[in-house]
Protein backbone atom coordinates (compact mmCIF):
# COMPACT_ATOMS: atom_id res chain seq x y z
CA UNK A 1 0.00 0.00 0.00
CA UNK A 2 1.01 3.92 -0.44
CA UNK A 3 -0.04 6.38 0.67
CA UNK A 4 1.10 10.10 0.74
CA UNK A 5 -0.37 12.26 3.73
CA UNK A 6 -0.64 16.28 4.73
CA UNK A 7 1.09 17.18 1.34
CA UNK A 8 -0.42 20.48 1.74
CA UNK A 9 2.25 20.86 4.83
CA UNK A 10 4.97 20.22 2.05
CA UNK A 11 4.16 22.66 -0.67
CA UNK A 12 6.95 24.37 -1.69
CA UNK A 13 9.60 21.74 -0.41
CA UNK A 14 11.06 18.81 -2.43
CA UNK A 15 10.07 15.48 -1.84
CA UNK A 16 12.14 12.50 -2.22
CA UNK A 17 10.82 8.60 -2.40
CA UNK A 18 12.71 5.21 -1.87
CA UNK A 19 10.70 2.85 -3.78
CA UNK A 20 11.86 -0.12 -1.49
CA UNK A 21 11.05 -4.02 -2.53
CA UNK A 22 10.96 -6.95 -1.05
CA UNK A 23 11.88 -8.90 -4.12
CA UNK A 24 12.89 -7.42 -7.44
CA UNK A 25 13.98 -10.45 -9.86
CA UNK A 26 10.78 -8.34 -12.52
CA UNK A 27 13.07 -5.01 -12.36
CA UNK A 28 12.00 -1.38 -11.45
CA UNK A 29 9.08 -1.21 -13.85
CA UNK A 30 7.49 -4.04 -14.11
CA UNK A 31 8.33 -4.63 -10.68
CA UNK A 32 6.04 -1.04 -10.16
CA UNK A 33 3.23 -2.52 -12.26
CA UNK A 34 3.12 -5.85 -10.92
CA UNK A 35 2.95 -4.50 -7.61
CA UNK A 36 0.48 -2.01 -8.77
CA UNK A 37 -1.73 -4.61 -10.16
CA UNK A 38 -1.71 -6.37 -7.14
CA UNK A 39 -2.92 -3.62 -4.88
CA UNK A 40 -5.71 -3.57 -7.41
CA UNK A 41 -6.65 -6.71 -7.45
CA UNK A 42 -6.45 -6.85 -3.48
CA UNK A 43 -8.62 -3.48 -3.06
CA UNK A 44 -11.45 -5.07 -5.87
CA UNK A 45 -11.12 -8.38 -3.60
CA UNK A 46 -11.81 -6.43 -0.18
CA UNK A 47 -14.57 -4.10 -1.48
CA UNK A 48 -16.55 -7.50 -2.73
CA UNK A 49 -15.61 -9.58 0.53
CA UNK A 50 -17.48 -5.91 2.11
CA UNK A 51 -20.67 -6.36 0.06
CA UNK A 52 -21.22 -10.35 0.27
CA UNK A 53 -20.83 -9.70 4.18
CA UNK A 54 -23.42 -7.08 4.09
CA UNK A 55 -25.90 -9.01 1.79
CA UNK A 56 -25.11 -12.16 3.74
CA UNK A 57 -25.84 -10.13 7.13
CA UNK A 58 -29.11 -9.00 5.43
CA UNK A 59 -30.06 -12.21 4.29
CA UNK A 60 -30.00 -13.80 7.76
CA UNK A 61 -31.54 -11.08 9.62
CA UNK A 62 -34.43 -11.77 7.30
CA UNK A 63 -34.43 -15.33 7.25
CA UNK A 64 -33.67 -16.31 10.78
CA UNK A 65 -37.15 -14.97 11.67
CA UNK A 66 -39.24 -16.53 8.87
CA UNK A 67 -37.19 -19.87 9.72
CA UNK A 68 -38.09 -19.53 13.08
CA UNK A 69 -41.47 -18.91 12.84
CA UNK A 70 -41.25 -22.46 10.23
CA UNK A 71 -39.88 -24.27 12.94
CA UNK A 72 -42.41 -22.82 15.97
CA UNK A 73 -45.18 -23.66 13.93
CA UNK A 74 -44.31 -27.08 13.45
CA UNK A 75 -43.76 -27.17 17.45
CA UNK A 76 -46.64 -25.80 18.04
CA UNK A 77 -48.74 -28.20 15.86
CA UNK A 78 -46.65 -31.47 17.10
CA UNK A 79 -47.39 -30.40 20.64
CA UNK A 80 -51.24 -30.17 20.12
CA UNK A 81 -51.38 -33.36 18.39
CA UNK A 82 -49.29 -34.54 21.13
CA UNK A 83 -52.06 -32.83 23.32
CA UNK A 84 -54.67 -34.64 21.67
CA UNK A 85 -53.11 -37.75 21.21
CA UNK A 86 -54.86 -39.24 24.34
CA UNK A 87 -58.58 -38.79 23.12
CA UNK A 88 -59.85 -41.98 22.61
CA UNK A 89 -60.38 -43.88 18.72
CA UNK A 90 -59.32 -40.87 17.12
CA UNK A 91 -56.34 -39.52 18.76
CA UNK A 92 -53.59 -41.45 16.77
CA UNK A 93 -55.21 -39.60 13.63
CA UNK A 94 -55.57 -36.14 14.80
CA UNK A 95 -52.11 -36.54 16.13
CA UNK A 96 -50.92 -37.48 12.63
CA UNK A 97 -53.02 -34.58 10.77
CA UNK A 98 -51.65 -31.51 13.12
CA UNK A 99 -48.15 -32.79 12.78
CA UNK A 100 -49.00 -32.98 8.69
CA UNK A 101 -50.39 -29.24 9.37
CA UNK A 102 -47.24 -28.33 10.70
CA UNK A 103 -44.87 -29.74 8.39
CA UNK A 104 -46.45 -28.32 5.42
CA UNK A 105 -46.66 -24.71 7.03
CA UNK A 106 -42.78 -25.18 7.95
CA UNK A 107 -41.85 -26.70 4.44
CA UNK A 108 -43.66 -23.36 3.05
CA UNK A 109 -42.17 -20.68 5.23
CA UNK A 110 -38.58 -22.70 4.81
CA UNK A 111 -39.33 -22.51 0.71
CA UNK A 112 -40.22 -18.31 1.22
CA UNK A 113 -36.80 -17.80 3.20
CA UNK A 114 -35.07 -19.80 0.10
CA UNK A 115 -36.61 -17.19 -2.40
CA UNK A 116 -34.98 -14.81 -0.12
CA UNK A 117 -32.10 -16.29 0.33
CA UNK A 118 -31.85 -16.76 -3.68
CA UNK A 119 -32.82 -13.19 -4.18
CA UNK A 120 -30.12 -11.30 -2.19
CA UNK A 121 -27.87 -14.40 -3.09
CA UNK A 122 -27.95 -13.16 -6.59
CA UNK A 123 -27.78 -9.64 -5.77
CA UNK A 124 -24.97 -10.13 -3.57
CA UNK A 125 -23.12 -13.08 -6.06
CA UNK A 126 -23.28 -10.80 -9.31
CA UNK A 127 -22.33 -6.72 -7.27
CA UNK A 128 -19.22 -8.96 -5.40
CA UNK A 129 -18.14 -10.54 -8.72
CA UNK A 130 -18.63 -7.57 -10.94
CA UNK A 131 -16.15 -5.62 -8.76
CA UNK A 132 -13.39 -9.01 -8.44
CA UNK A 133 -14.02 -9.37 -12.60
CA UNK A 134 -13.28 -5.76 -12.99
CA UNK A 135 -11.04 -4.96 -10.86
CA UNK A 136 -8.96 -8.45 -11.08
CA UNK A 137 -8.95 -7.41 -14.61
CA UNK A 138 -6.90 -4.64 -14.56
CA UNK A 139 -5.40 -5.58 -11.97
CA UNK A 140 -4.48 -8.99 -13.39
CA UNK A 141 -2.92 -7.78 -16.60
CA UNK A 142 -0.40 -5.57 -14.91
CA UNK A 143 0.40 -8.15 -12.20
CA UNK A 144 0.03 -11.27 -14.53
CA UNK A 145 -2.58 -12.78 -11.91
CA UNK A 146 -5.78 -13.62 -13.20
CA UNK A 147 -6.81 -15.42 -9.30
CA UNK A 148 -9.13 -12.54 -8.51
CA UNK A 149 -10.53 -12.50 -11.99
CA UNK A 150 -11.50 -16.09 -11.52
CA UNK A 151 -12.56 -15.66 -7.97
CA UNK A 152 -15.26 -12.75 -9.47
CA UNK A 153 -16.80 -15.33 -12.12
CA UNK A 154 -17.16 -18.09 -9.24
CA UNK A 155 -19.46 -15.02 -7.20
CA UNK A 156 -21.25 -14.74 -10.47
CA UNK A 157 -21.90 -18.56 -10.88
CA UNK A 158 -21.56 -19.47 -7.57
CA UNK A 159 -24.64 -16.58 -6.34
CA UNK A 160 -26.94 -17.33 -9.40
CA UNK A 161 -26.84 -21.36 -9.61
CA UNK A 162 -26.94 -21.38 -5.83
CA UNK A 163 -29.98 -19.30 -5.93
CA UNK A 164 -31.33 -21.59 -8.45
CA UNK A 165 -30.76 -24.85 -6.94
CA UNK A 166 -31.65 -23.69 -3.04
CA UNK A 167 -35.27 -22.44 -4.47
CA UNK A 168 -35.86 -26.08 -6.50
CA UNK A 169 -34.47 -28.28 -3.23
CA UNK A 170 -36.86 -26.34 -1.00
CA UNK A 171 -39.72 -26.46 -3.47
CA UNK A 172 -38.65 -30.50 -3.14
CA UNK A 173 -38.72 -30.72 0.46
CA UNK A 174 -42.51 -28.89 0.59
CA UNK A 175 -43.55 -31.98 -1.74
CA UNK A 176 -42.12 -34.24 0.78
CA UNK A 177 -44.23 -32.28 3.41
CA UNK A 178 -47.64 -32.24 1.45
CA UNK A 179 -47.14 -36.26 0.89
CA UNK A 180 -45.66 -37.34 4.05
CA UNK A 181 -42.34 -38.08 3.01
CA UNK A 182 -40.41 -36.31 5.82
CA UNK A 183 -42.84 -37.72 7.97
CA UNK A 184 -39.53 -38.41 10.37
CA UNK A 185 -38.18 -34.79 10.62
CA UNK A 186 -37.20 -33.97 13.86
CA UNK A 187 -35.13 -31.19 15.91
CA UNK A 188 -31.71 -32.05 16.79
CA UNK A 189 -31.49 -34.00 20.26
CA UNK A 190 -30.23 -32.45 23.35
CA UNK A 191 -27.07 -34.54 22.63
CA UNK A 192 -26.51 -33.94 19.01
CA UNK A 193 -26.85 -30.44 20.08
CA UNK A 194 -24.72 -30.08 22.49
CA UNK A 195 -22.13 -32.17 20.82
CA UNK A 196 -22.40 -29.45 17.34
CA UNK A 197 -22.61 -26.16 19.46
CA UNK A 198 -19.29 -27.21 21.28
CA UNK A 199 -17.89 -27.47 17.97
CA UNK A 200 -19.33 -24.55 15.96
CA UNK A 201 -20.41 -22.33 19.05
CA UNK A 202 -22.70 -19.35 18.39
CA UNK A 203 -22.22 -19.25 14.88
CA UNK A 204 -25.44 -21.56 14.36
CA UNK A 205 -29.24 -21.01 14.78
CA UNK A 206 -29.33 -24.25 16.13
CA UNK A 207 -33.24 -24.30 16.95
CA UNK A 208 -33.90 -23.88 13.12
CA UNK A 209 -32.01 -27.06 12.33
CA UNK A 210 -33.62 -30.07 11.31
CA UNK A 211 -33.20 -33.71 10.73
CA UNK A 212 -34.56 -36.19 8.60
CA UNK A 213 -33.82 -39.38 9.11
CA UNK A 214 -34.22 -42.87 6.88
CA UNK A 215 -36.31 -42.55 3.29
CA UNK A 216 -36.61 -38.95 2.12
CA UNK A 217 -39.04 -39.11 -0.86
CA UNK A 218 -38.17 -37.02 -3.80
CA UNK A 219 -34.25 -37.15 -2.33
CA UNK A 220 -34.34 -40.84 -2.23
CA UNK A 221 -32.63 -40.96 -5.58
CA UNK A 222 -29.45 -41.30 -3.73
CA UNK A 223 -28.41 -42.80 -0.34
CA UNK A 224 -25.81 -40.06 0.19
CA UNK A 225 -26.31 -37.84 3.68
CA UNK A 226 -26.76 -33.98 2.15
CA UNK A 227 -28.43 -30.71 3.58
CA UNK A 228 -30.83 -28.36 1.74
CA UNK A 229 -30.66 -25.13 3.74
CA UNK A 230 -31.31 -26.06 7.31
CA UNK A 231 -32.64 -29.50 6.72
CA UNK A 232 -30.19 -32.18 7.11
CA UNK A 233 -31.00 -35.31 5.15
CA UNK A 234 -29.04 -38.53 6.95
CA UNK A 235 -30.38 -40.86 4.60
CA UNK A 236 -30.03 -44.40 6.80
CA UNK A 237 -26.47 -43.05 7.66
CA UNK A 238 -24.61 -46.47 9.77
CA UNK A 239 -24.83 -45.80 13.97
CA UNK A 240 -20.68 -45.94 14.19
CA UNK A 241 -21.03 -42.95 11.82
CA UNK A 242 -23.58 -41.13 12.02
CA UNK A 243 -22.40 -38.33 14.28
CA UNK A 244 -19.04 -37.40 12.39
CA UNK A 245 -21.18 -37.25 8.99
CA UNK A 246 -23.40 -35.35 11.19
CA UNK A 247 -20.88 -32.81 12.27
CA UNK A 248 -19.61 -32.75 8.33
CA UNK A 249 -23.69 -31.91 7.59
CA UNK A 250 -23.97 -29.18 9.90
CA UNK A 251 -21.13 -27.76 8.44
CA UNK A 252 -23.10 -27.26 5.32
CA UNK A 253 -25.46 -25.74 7.85
CA UNK A 254 -22.89 -23.21 8.51
CA UNK A 255 -22.19 -22.26 5.06
CA UNK A 256 -25.94 -21.57 4.31
CA UNK A 257 -26.76 -19.50 7.43
CA UNK A 258 -23.29 -17.24 7.27
CA UNK A 259 -22.55 -17.26 3.23
CA UNK A 260 -26.35 -17.79 1.61
CA UNK A 261 -27.55 -20.41 -0.81
CA UNK A 262 -24.51 -19.90 -3.09
CA UNK A 263 -22.62 -22.65 -0.83
CA UNK A 264 -24.98 -24.74 -2.75
CA UNK A 265 -24.07 -23.73 -6.04
CA UNK A 266 -19.98 -24.28 -4.29
CA UNK A 267 -20.48 -27.57 -3.61
CA UNK A 268 -21.96 -28.76 -6.66
CA UNK A 269 -19.27 -27.45 -8.33
CA UNK A 270 -16.48 -29.16 -6.08
CA UNK A 271 -18.49 -32.34 -6.59
CA UNK A 272 -18.34 -31.96 -10.06
CA UNK A 273 -15.10 -30.44 -10.91
CA UNK A 274 -12.76 -31.06 -8.07
CA UNK A 275 -10.92 -34.96 -8.14
CA UNK A 276 -11.56 -36.03 -4.41
CA UNK A 277 -13.45 -33.05 -3.34
CA UNK A 278 -13.79 -34.05 0.18
CA UNK A 279 -9.98 -34.63 -0.04
CA UNK A 280 -8.97 -31.31 1.88
CA UNK A 281 -5.11 -32.60 2.64
CA UNK A 282 -4.64 -32.72 -0.95
CA UNK A 283 -5.86 -29.24 -1.63
CA UNK A 284 -3.24 -28.50 1.36
CA UNK A 285 -0.65 -29.67 -0.90
CA UNK A 286 -1.87 -28.73 -4.24
CA UNK A 287 -1.27 -24.76 -2.21
CA UNK A 288 -4.31 -23.96 -0.11
CA UNK A 289 -3.28 -22.49 3.37
CA UNK A 290 -6.65 -21.20 4.91
CA UNK A 291 -10.27 -22.82 5.63
CA UNK A 292 -11.28 -20.24 3.61
CA UNK A 293 -9.71 -21.36 0.61
CA UNK A 294 -11.40 -25.05 0.58
CA UNK A 295 -14.09 -26.23 -1.38
CA UNK A 296 -17.28 -26.59 0.45
CA UNK A 297 -17.16 -30.71 0.99
CA UNK A 298 -13.39 -30.07 1.61
CA UNK A 299 -14.74 -27.42 4.48
CA UNK A 300 -17.15 -29.73 6.04
CA UNK A 301 -14.78 -33.03 6.01
CA UNK A 302 -12.33 -30.62 7.71
CA UNK A 303 -14.22 -30.64 10.92
CA UNK A 304 -15.29 -34.14 10.79
CA UNK A 305 -12.14 -35.11 10.95
CA UNK A 306 -10.98 -33.33 13.08
CA UNK A 307 -14.45 -34.89 15.56
CA UNK A 308 -12.87 -37.46 14.90
CA UNK A 309 -9.19 -37.76 15.19
CA UNK A 310 -8.75 -34.56 17.36
CA UNK A 311 -7.95 -35.17 21.23
CA UNK A 312 -6.68 -33.57 24.00
CA UNK A 313 -3.25 -34.52 24.67
CA UNK A 314 -2.23 -38.00 27.22
CA UNK A 315 -3.05 -38.79 29.83
CA UNK A 316 -6.21 -37.39 28.82
CA UNK A 317 -8.58 -40.34 27.61
CA UNK A 318 -9.10 -40.15 23.44
CA UNK A 319 -12.88 -39.03 23.26
CA UNK A 320 -14.03 -38.08 19.76
CA UNK A 321 -15.24 -34.04 20.09
CA UNK A 322 -12.34 -33.18 22.84
CA UNK A 323 -10.56 -31.59 20.67
CA UNK A 324 -12.91 -28.85 20.35
CA UNK A 325 -13.76 -28.07 24.50
CA UNK A 326 -12.13 -24.83 24.76
CA UNK A 327 -13.37 -21.81 23.36
CA UNK A 328 -10.78 -20.30 22.01
CA UNK A 329 -8.78 -24.10 21.17
CA UNK A 330 -6.42 -24.83 23.56
CA UNK A 331 -2.64 -26.13 23.33
CA UNK A 332 -3.30 -29.68 24.77
CA UNK A 333 -4.79 -30.63 22.01
CA UNK A 334 -3.25 -32.57 19.19
CA UNK A 335 -5.08 -33.36 15.15
CA UNK A 336 -3.31 -35.98 13.08
CA UNK A 337 -4.64 -37.41 10.38
CA UNK A 338 -2.53 -39.20 7.57
CA UNK A 339 0.24 -39.21 9.00
CA UNK A 340 0.05 -35.60 9.39
CA UNK A 341 0.04 -33.28 12.59
CA UNK A 342 -2.53 -31.13 11.61
CA UNK A 343 -3.28 -28.96 14.83
CA UNK A 344 -2.48 -25.03 13.95
CA UNK A 345 -4.78 -25.76 10.82
CA UNK A 346 -7.54 -26.89 12.61
CA UNK A 347 -7.33 -24.60 15.31
CA UNK A 348 -6.91 -21.83 12.99
CA UNK A 349 -10.12 -23.22 10.84
CA UNK A 350 -12.26 -23.33 14.07
CA UNK A 351 -11.83 -19.56 15.56
CA UNK A 352 -12.49 -18.55 12.00
CA UNK A 353 -15.97 -20.24 11.98
CA UNK A 354 -17.01 -19.83 15.48
CA UNK A 355 -19.03 -16.48 16.16
CA UNK A 356 -21.32 -14.91 18.19
CA UNK A 357 -25.34 -14.82 16.20
CA UNK A 358 -26.99 -14.20 19.79
CA UNK A 359 -28.87 -10.97 17.92
CA UNK A 360 -30.74 -14.17 15.73
CA UNK A 361 -34.39 -14.81 17.19
CA UNK A 362 -34.04 -18.16 17.25
CA UNK A 363 -31.15 -18.31 19.77
CA UNK A 364 -33.80 -16.95 21.85
CA UNK A 365 -35.59 -20.20 22.04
Amino acid sequence: MYELRDLAALQGQRIHFLWQRDEDSDGPVLGFFRDLGSGVSQAADAVAGAVEAVVNAVEEVVTDVIETVATAARSLFDWLGGALSGIPLIGGALQAVFHWIGGVIGGFLDLVASLVKAILGIVGGVVAGVVRLVGGAIGGLLSWDGRTFVKGFNDVVGGVSGALIGVVLKLGSLVNAVFGQEWSSRPLTPAERDLLRRIYRGSIAFYNVRVVDGASGVFSVNDDPFTVGNTIYMKSTPPADYLGILVHECCHVWQYQNMGSRYLGDAAGAQAFVPDAYNWQAALDAGARRWQDLNREAQAEVFRDAYRFGRKRPPAPAVPGDFFLDDPVGDDVSFVAGGRDNTDFARASTAWVRGDWSWRPSSWL
